[in-house]
């Protein structure tokens, strides 16, 4: 059922938790198996596997399902991972996704009641509400645009190896990849529970950006505007009461980008 993942072990004593805990990362072979490393690197170790997981392997572990890559047999996985004895699911996913399908507006939020308008939205959606309906606990985590030395998807990225672009020039949400580590290492904290949108709550105009990345380290490709803005942001106040704060800004974010490439 399951063709690629790994498996990561740590304590979680810190965590509010008096058991060993098995992390198991329901994702592709991609980097962000090497960005949940980064988040987890002082106490776990990754075990790659091919088979067939056994029901019990799952027994009071954490399940982290990474939705914010492709995933084409998701809805049997979330069965097969319900049906378990897991002690908690832990749902990434990628917010833009989610909102930019649905017939709502920004500003986007987890108390909005979303409209789906295509199969996109309503697939996210049915897969949300199953786990809410589970007797699982639960974190389900709306994920903004990442970006970071450790992720190399996202327009940000894109901006920086790319020779040449045609882009919206739309105010948008970015997130530091060490913001988004410290949420998931938060939602493994028994006392953390429910739906939450993980963003930095600052929209930036994608131009800004990429004036700020050329006047900054002249590394930025000729980008072609269109007059098309939209501004894209959201309210992520409810996660803040767990003690989570983004505090990374983008300059400072930026700066660690061209620091791993020099």
């Amino acid at each position: 059922m399951i063709a690629y993942g790994a498996i990561l072990i740590l304590a979680f004593e810190s965590f509010g938790l008096n058991m060993d805990i098995k992390i198991l990362l329901l994702s592709k072979k991609t980097h962000f198996s090497d960005f949940i490393n980064e988040c987890l690197k002082d106490d776990a170790f990754e075990i790659d596997y091919s088979d067939k997981l056994k029901k019990n392997t799952l027994q009071d572990n954490i399940v982290i399902v990474n939705l914010l890559q492709e995933r084409n047999y998701i809805e049997k996985e979330i069965e097969y991972i319900l049906q378990s004895k897991c002690q908690k699911i832990i749902l990434l996913e990628n917010a833009m996704d989610l909102y930019l399908n649905c017939q709502n507006s920004s500003p986007f939020s987890v108390y909005i009641n979303l409209q789906p308008k295509n199969e996109i939205s309503s697939r996210l959606l049915d897969i949300e509400k199953k786990i809410i309906n589970s007797n699982k606990q639960y974190v389900i985590f709306r994920i903004t645009d990442i970006y970071g030395p450790t992720i190399c998807e996202g327009i940000i990225n894109k901006l920086i190896t790319s020779k040449k672009l045609v882009i919206e020039n739309t105010k948008h949400d970015f997130i530091y990849e060490g913001d988004v580590m410290q949420a998931i290492e938060l939602a493994l904290k028994q006392s953390v529970l429910g739906l939450f949108d993980i963003a930095s709550g600052q929209t930036i105009a994608l131009r800004k950006v990429s004036d700020l990345i050329r006047k900054t380290y002249n590394d930025c490709p000729d980008i072609h505007w269109k007059r098309k803005k939209q501004e894209i942001s959201f309210n992520c106040e409810n996660f803040k009461f767990f003690g989570w704060q983004p505090i990374v800004s983008i300059e400072v974010g930026l700066k660690t980008i061209f620091l791993s490439r020099s």
